[in-house]
């Protein structure tokens, strides 16, 4: 548990906010096209479904371990307790370049969404990058967010939870608004062929094709394992961390209905010609393209309402990497009135729009290297989960639920395997992948904050025996 006191004030639902809104963000927007053309209806439902369940299990070992140490930091607190002091350290560097990675997709793919709703804002051209022009007019408006995000981080925990539990509440409003749109005018027929068959006749590829990314749109889920430190009195550690499952079913039923909706509104041919089917399909249920738009803007606003769970769980792991010596002891200094962490939120404040300036071409490397790291982080909480069922001195007849954790290990295993296909494809090719450089370089580093770390540890010791 880390030694800076931080407020309390995170109420049940804010907690849910943080992992529902840090889950979905646009991927259901520009994506569910492509999956449905890969796999059918019936197809994409059931490779979600298989994907909803690899992360509720590992959601449920995230509750079990959550709710016995419910503080902040997560999965590093985590660590620390079950593993030792290196291991969370060397946890908590990577965790905090999963953050940064997601809150730089996040902060781009604003900027791409704001030139969708409004096109005509885009006119001047800055420079041109991994194959994209990057323009002013969206870069400044994704920089205007960031500083919204900073600003109510700064202000203390409870203006981030209320900007977090605004965005996704009228997230989950304008949703609801143009799925029983879509339902309203939805016809069975539309949603034929219920799967994608390959030349062979089988249905497999397709399905596979959805399983492979599914791991990623439910992923953020963790984010409420930073902020359990920060709860109310209220609410207690075990309903707190069971937000973690809520939030996970949650998203498997939006994605579902989303997906049932957007395929029933229009024949699938005339959908899938569309650059952003999803958009489509609910401007046609509206019968107007400016209504439809409400579908980009609840993209929008479900990309804030990641970037700011993530940009908050960011700050906390520097935080509690900072108590523990890893990190500058500047990270851990809180500001007078607000108790946040200001110069944790300065970082990252800077981080993240430096990372964005390569624009959308570096947004793949970007989402493998978290898939690989996050796999990795699960795997740890996961086993975590197994270390305290052994510690128990009443330890309880073993039955199915006991299975979880073995089974979430499995899910892990193929989250990786999913998330290395791609890099090694480019290294079959001849290239070095950009995800692995990435790594190495955040590896090299940690591993001589790691040896810094040890040092100072060493000569405190020293000095002491003295």
């Amino acid at each position: 548990m880390p030694a800076t006191p931080l407020k309390s004030g995170l109420g049940a639902w804010q907690l849910f906010t943080f992992g529902f809104g840090t889950i979905v963000g646009i991927a259901w927007v520009v994506l569910m096209g492509q999956l449905l053309a890969q796999a059918g209806l019936a197809g994409t439902f059931l490779g979600l479904t298989c994907g909803a369940v690899m992360m509720i299990l590992v959601g449920i070992c995230y509750a079990r371990v959550g709710a016995r140490f419910p503080h902040a930091g997560g999965e590093v607190a985590y660590t620390r307790e079950l593993y030792g002091e290196t291991a969370a350290n060397v946890l908590g560097w990577f965790l905090v370049l999963t953050c940064i990675l997601v809150c730089c997709f996040e902060m781009i793919s604003v900027g791409w969404i704001t030139t969708q709703l409004w096109p005509e804002i885009v006119h001047t051209k800055l420079y041109s990058i991994l194959g994209n022009d990057i323009y002013a007019e969206p870069l400044a408006v994704s920089v205007a967010i960031q500083v919204l995000i900073v600003v109510a981080n700064h202000l203390g925990t409870k203006r981030a939870g209320r900007l977090q539990a605004i965005t996704t509440g009228g997230k989950i409003l304008l949703s609801m608004c143009f799925i029983v749109a879509g339902l309203r005018v939805a016809q069975a027929q539309f949603g034929k062929p219920l799967f994608v068959r390959d030349p062979a006749g089988s249905i497999i590829p397709g399905v596979l094709s959805v399983v492979t990314v599914a791991p990623f749109w439910f992923s953020g889920f963790n984010a409420i394992a930073q902020t359990l430190g920060e709860r109310s009195g209220s609410v207690s550690a075990a309903r707190a961390a069971g937000m973690t499952v809520v939030s996970l079913v949650a998203a498997w039923v939006f994605y579902c209905l989303v997906l049932i909706s957007m395929s029933l509104i229009m024949p699938r041919e005339q959908l899938l010609s569309y650059p952003l089917p999803t958009a489509a399909a609910f401007q046609a249920a509206f019968g107007s393209q400016v209504l439809g738009n409400i579908v980009l803007l609840a993209g929008l606003l479900g990309l804030i309402a990641t970037w700011n769970a993530l940009f908050f769980s960011a700050t906390r792991i520097l935080l509690v990497l900072a108590d523990a010596g890893f990190v500058s002891s500047r990270f851990r200094a809180l500001h007078p009135r607000s108790a946040t962490p200001t110069a944790a939120i300065v970082l990252v404040g800077i981080l993240v729009p430096l990372g964005s300036l390569l624009g959308r071409g570096v947004i793949g490397p970007l989402l493998g290297a978290f898939s690989v790291v996050m796999a990795g982080i699960y795997a740890v909480v996961c086993w975590g989960a197994i270390i305290l069922r052994r510690q128990h001195i009443q330890r309880p007849p073993w039955n199915w639920v006991d299975l979880v954790p073995y089974l979430a290990l499995a899910s892990c295993a193929a989250i990786a395997a999913f998330a290395s296909l791609e890099p090694l494809k480019t290294w079959s090719n001849g290239r070095a992948p950009i995800e692995w450089l990435m790594l190495l370089a955040w590896g090299i580093c940690g591993a001589w904050l790691t040896w810094r770390s040890r040092k100072q540890r060493m000569r405190v010791c020293k000095e002491q025996s003295n």
